[in-house]
């Protein structure tokens, strides 16, 4: 990496003061994300030639130490915010998705003595995967207006200090965000609800009881009701749909839940036979429950709709601020849902009469974190909702 000469340094200096003062004076927030490790960097996630690189050499951003704070011109005010991160992205590792959600950040602008081709160029990729809009401070990064910058066209545009504050004086931001929700149907597959299904046919209920039909005929009929309020209020439908291969290799549930599928449970099922097969009939959508035209489709491979699925930018594309959650247990899928969700900062409702084992006692234990409503309550609520219409698309 090209040492930094001191006219560069000064000029550097220079524009991210000046950077972080027009958005001080905008009223948005300032983020610092300091590259910190423990003295023996132990806690170092940097990339391994970069780790091997920095073993050679005396501990280096020690937590403490004078080489990790930060310039005096540049020190953080009172109000801002300061992050520790452990390797070049800023988003991995640190709550800084969750911290802008509850800023109502949608644009971040990046500026600081960190390396282009390092931390400006992780964070600005992970950051447009994650949805936000990013601009990239050219004369407030190092080095000054790299020539690197242009590699990332497709992740941020390109602006300089002068530029960046007139637009940062310009905006005008909306009073309100309305109120968007989504309804999201976890897992309710054939073969985990459907008395055909192997889950029922192979007696493999988690809990050795079947879904009562009468009880299983309120769960689809609640449902149904919410999918046509949502959809005649233009609102989003989304079925996270469980689906592995038959040899559980993507399996991504947790590790004893995977060895019972893998092992006991699986010894019950005939040669070819599993359970929530992708493409098969038993990982479709619980029969009688009607999914809309231009519903969307997440597919999860454990217990979360949001783990290791794309549910959460979906979620931001779709301007969802409010999950309406329905689906199969509410001990297993809906609990790793519900609480994923809470922690990623969205409003949610379970509804417990549109669950299997309806209204048991674990809605309580949900109920401390997120809104626990019957289905006669959400449609009383979404009647009240205005129309939202978006352009019609196919199922995914």
């Amino acid at each position: 990496m090209q040492p930094l000469e001191a006219h560069d340094r000064e000029a550097l200096l220079a524009n991210c003061r000046q950077l972080s003062t027009a958005v001080r004076r905008a009223g948005r927030p300032v983020i610092y994300l300091q590259t910190v490790f423990r003295g023996d960097m132990a806690d170092c996630f940097l990339p391994p030639k970069w780790v091997r690189r920095l073993g050679s050499s005396a501990p280096v951003l020690v937590k403490g130490s004078p080489g990790a704070g930060l310039p005096s011109e540049i020190a953080p005010q009172e109000g801002d915010f300061c992050l520790d991160k452990k390797g070049l992205c800023a988003f991995q590792f640190t709550y800084l998705d969750r911290l802008l959600r509850s800023l109502d950040v949608d644009t971040c602008i990046l500026s600081g003595f960190c390396g282009v081709a390092g931390s400006i160029d992780e964070t600005a990729r992970m950051g447009s995967l994650l949805g936000y809009d990013n601009v990239i401070a050219a004369d407030a990064v190092f080095p000054l207006r790299s020539p690197h910058l242009k590699t990332l066209s497709n992740e941020a545009a390109v602006k300089d200090t002068r530029e960046i504050a007139s637009m940062l004086r310009a905006e005008n931001r909306a009073a309100t965000k309305s109120l968007i929700p989504a309804l999201i149907l976890v897992a309710m597959n054939n073969d985990g609800c459907h008395p055909l299904g192997s889950k029922y046919r192979y007696r493999i209920t988690a809990h050795g009881a079947e879904l009562p039909e009468e009880e299983r005929r309120l769960y689809i009929s609640n449902n149904n009701r919410l999918i046509a309020a949502m959809s005649s209020k233009g609102f989003p439908v989304i079925h996270a749909q469980t689906g592995v291969r038959l040899d559980k290799a993507d399996d991504a549930h947790s590790q004893e839940n995977a060895r019972v599928r893998g092992t006991e449970r699986a010894r019950k099922f005939p040669p070819g036979i599993g359970y929530m097969i992708e493409g098969t009939w038993g990982a479709e959508i619980l029969e009688g429950v009607k999914l809309p035209a231009g519903y969307y489709r997440v597919p999860k491979k454990g217990n979360s709709a949001f783990g290791l699925t794309h549910l959460s930018r979906l979620l931001r594309n779709l301007e969802v601020n409010l999950c309406i959650v329905t689906g199969d247990a509410t001990t297993g899928c809906i609990s790793s849902t519900v609480r994923q969700g809470a922690g990623l900062g969205y409003e949610i409702i379970v509804v417990s009469d549109a669950t299997v084992r309806a209204n048991i006692p674990y809605h309580d234990v949900l109920a401390n974190r997120v809104e626990v409503q019957s289905t006669d309550e959400v449609l009383a609520f979404l009647a009240g909702l205005p129309e939202r219409r978006r352009s019609t698309v196919k199922s995914q």
